[in-house]
């Protein structure tokens, strides 16, 4: 089911990016609550959620490339690139040191905290 969001999401990229900061608080919601849901039928929300993560990542990278000349493209990319698996690798260390004190549905919930600070951040931009 997740990967179905993903796919929509990624289907769905560059349309809409006006949109984006309520668009995320609406997948940080999506995320908390189908994680908090502790069913099944959770997983709905959370493959929302997926979704439109997929669909803001896509877009933020296609709006980066259409800001940057061709000269920079490569190392700025590549930079921005290491920054994201930088942080990927961060979140699965909190989720394995979390895992020690938390389930999933409690380490998924907080997890949608960072997407609503970027939302909240972009409202303001």
């Amino acid at each position: 089911m997740v990967i179905v969001g993903m796919t929509v999401g990624g289907w769905l990229a560059g349309r809409g990016t006006r949109w984006a900061a309520p668009v995320l608080a609406l997948g940080a919601g999506c995320l908390a609550a189908g994680a908090a849901v502790g069913h099944p039928a959770g997983m709905a929300g959370v493959a929302v959620a997926f979704g439109i993560f997929e669909w803001a990542g896509i877009s933020a990278d296609a709006r980066l490339q259409e800001r940057i000349t061709d000269g920079a493209r490569a190392t700025i990319t590549s930079i921005s690139g290491l920054g994201v698996e930088v942080v990927a690798v961060l979140v699965f260390a909190a989720y394995a040191l979390g895992s020690n004190w938390a389930g999933p549905g409690l380490l998924f919930t907080l997890a949608a905290v960072p997407y609503l600070v970027v939302a909240l951040g972009l409202w303001r931009a």
